[in-house]
């Protein structure tokens, strides 16, 4: 399937009852005038088909079959000996029908250099790592495979635990470009710069991978899955040659965690991805990751701005994105960031950033959940958005810079885009004041380039169990503001802020929007700085079918602890966290993965009272 397709747009202003009859149907049209030059996404603009991934097995996972010509080269850290090492043909008697599990005795190689040497390039050859083996002080080296079919492979053999290559200072993947690869199932380690090892001895490192095309070696078709990234400055996917776009990089079921710097200068992710180029592609894919405390060692003890000894800084996240084509993360875990779980930005102005699907992942802590404008002024920088079903739970409680954010979405600068079933809880610290679930704007960075935002649907979204003095809600209709529609959410607020604030023009109001308290007919609304009750609220917005009253969930107790409780996964938060780093493709638990956990928490916040609640009688007016 073909990405990033021009989607139809409405040649008149599209009224009230037809945007809800659009939503029930799963539809969504442009809600501008005649000069419109995009519309809402109606499907996904980037799929994971369009990835070109090779076959999985039932259980998910890639399955490797050898090219008749591939060189079977194997390494054994402990009884290899690159001296008589050997390579083989897959239709060796001693290789029999599984590569990774050969029938005979074999001469494998010790090291990886040794191991590299005896790969070509442009071959569809494999290097097999003895299971349990660790390599100290060495890193990975890898040549081209011959073609996304045909692909380079560096996987494990035997028996044990994920291969272990401990770089120290060095990076953990030394090759900088390279196309048709698989690495499958490694663990790297920047083992002396991790202060949670036994092995520390300072902060000098590099990145565990930092991939970027050079003349004539692009970078494209990589899959990297089952692998773990520890305790490295950072690793990144780039290219600032329009000419050489970053195409086809897929990550799946690894771990990333645990990156840190120590300057404020070179700022730390988990992973940093900037994709210079003007035309559509399919650029890079997320799935069943595990992404952890990357950007920071220790909570910071300024102003979240120096990085001394690995603090927490503003500027380092699990993912940072900027000038992208063709994204999706799918069924993620992003956990406990320095700052912000994902944060993307466009710097190369309108639709520099085109085609992002943030689909089922689960966000814990850090400060921010998602971040998706912002940086630099500028209108509709970010085109074609959609961001669907995710959960953001206890966002903020940790405080890794010391401010008081808890911030689930923050959007600026769109030019189309859904953000639809999402679902925003648990925050509930006092501390934390500086709590929204989502804010909408047009950027304002800059009086002389304004923000703009244009063509976004925001439907069927849940915020609930949110304590804040600021609202859940913040519409800002300043700047260029045009094709916003709010329909069918709900908002639960503890406390007395408002529970929606708007800027009184420019958002359209449709389904039945529900709007929840702690405390029979409690709640308030704010309209351009002016505070509401619910039914100045409906008229002055225009919100007219909205609900409002005390709420009944299914289960508002659900948290990610108590999931793991009645799973019998952990007692404790810190047990949790263990357990989601133990993932392996040996040891794997469909328990841990972010669409079981989502699903869970999801069944919960589902309002059971609506048809109870002041103003939800029938609709005024049917599509």
């Amino acid at each position: 399937m073909s990405i990033l397709k021009s989607m139809p747009v409405e040649s008149i202003a599209v009224k009230s009852t037809r945007i809800l009859h659009a939503l029930t149907l799963g539809l969504v049209v442009s809600m501008t005038s005649p000069c419109i030059r995009a519309s809402v996404p109606i499907v996904d603009p980037v799929m994971v088909e369009d990835f070109a991934l090779p076959r999985q097995d039932p259980g998910g996972w890639t399955r490797l079959t050898p090219s008749v010509d591939s060189r079977l080269i194997y390494v054994d850290a402990q009884s290899g000996d690159d001296a008589t090492g050997l390579f083989y043909s897959p239709a060796a008697t001693a290789i029999g029908t599984d590569p990774v599990r050969p029938q005979g005795d074999i001469r494998p190689f010790k090291t990886l250099d040794a191991a590299h040497l005896a790969a070509r390039e442009g071959m569809p050859d494999w290097i097999l790592l003895k299971g349990g083996g660790i390599w100290l002080d060495q890193s990975l080296n890898v040549k081209s495979g011959r073609s996304p079919a045909e692909r380079a492979v560096v996987t494990v053999w035997g028996v044990g635990p994920r291969p272990e290559i401990r770089s120290g200072r060095s990076r953990g993947l030394s090759t900088v470009s390279v196309s048709n690869l698989i690495i499958l199932g490694i663990r790297f380690w920047a083992h002396t710069r991790d202060k949670d090892g036994p092995y520390f001895t300072g902060y000098e490192g590099s990145v565990g991978f930092g991939l970027s095309p050079r003349t004539n070696r692009p970078v494209r078709d990589i899959l990297i899955e089952d692998c773990y990234f520890r305790s490295y400055l950072s690793n990144s996917v780039q290219s600032l040659d329009p000419q050489l776009p970053i195409q086809r990089f897929v990550m799946r079921r690894s771990i990333v965690s645990g990156n840190y710097g120590t300057t404020g200068q070179g700022h730390s992710q988990g992973l940093w991805h900037k994709n210079s180029v003007k035309y559509p592609l399919a650029g890079v894919l997320l799935e069943g990751n595990f992404f952890d405390h990357n950007g920071w060692r220790i909570q910071a003890r300024n102003d979240g701005t120096g990085a001394l000894d690995g603090q927490a800084t503003i500027f380092n996240h699990n993912t940072y994105f900027s000038d992208t084509r063709g994204v999706i993360f799918k069924g993620n875990i992003f956990a406990r960031a320095s700052s912000i779980n994902n944060k993307w930005t466009g710097n190369d102005g309108p639709g520099s950033t085109l085609g992002i699907v943030l689909d089922d992942n689960l966000y814990i802590e850090g400060e921010i959940g998602i971040s998706i404008g912002g940086n630099e002024p500028g209108a509709r920088r970010f085109e074609q958005v959609v961001v669907k079903n995710n959960v953001f739970t206890h966002i903020g409680r940790t405080r890794p810079t010391n401010r008081t954010l808890s911030w689930g979405m923050e959007i600026k600068d769109w030019f189309s885009g859904r953000i639809e079933g999402n679902l925003v809880v648990n925050q509930m610290e006092p501390a934390l004041q500086n709590t929204y679930g989502l804010s909408i704007s047009a950027g304002n960075e800059s009086t002389t380039t304004p923000g703009g935002i244009e063509d976004v649907i925001v439907a069927r979204n849940t915020f609930a169990n949110l304590m804040t003095s600021k609202p859940i809600v913040s519409l800002d209709g300043h700047g260029d503001v045009s094709g916003v529609a709010y329909a069918d959410n709900i908002v639960h607020r503890i406390g007395s802020s408002p529970l929606i604030s708007y800027s009184g023009k420019n958002y359209l109001f449709a389904g039945r929007n529900a709007f929840t308290v702690d405390a029979p007919l409690g709640g308030s609304y704010s309209i351009s700085g002016r505070t509401l009750g619910f039914m100045a609220w409906k008229e002055s917005a225009g919100d007219h079918n909205a609900a409002a009253g005390q709420y009944r969930f299914n289960d508002d107790s659900r948290t990610i602890l108590a999931y793991a409780l009645s799973h019998g996964i952990a007692s404790d938060f810190d047990g949790l966290i263990a357990a989601l780093h133990a993932q392996s493709k040996s040891n794997w638990n469909p328990e841990l993965s972010a669409p079981r956990i989502n699903a869970w928490l999801r069944s919960g916040f589902r309002l059971t009272n609506l048809h109870t609640l002041q103003g939800s009688q029938p609709l005024h007016a049917k599509p």
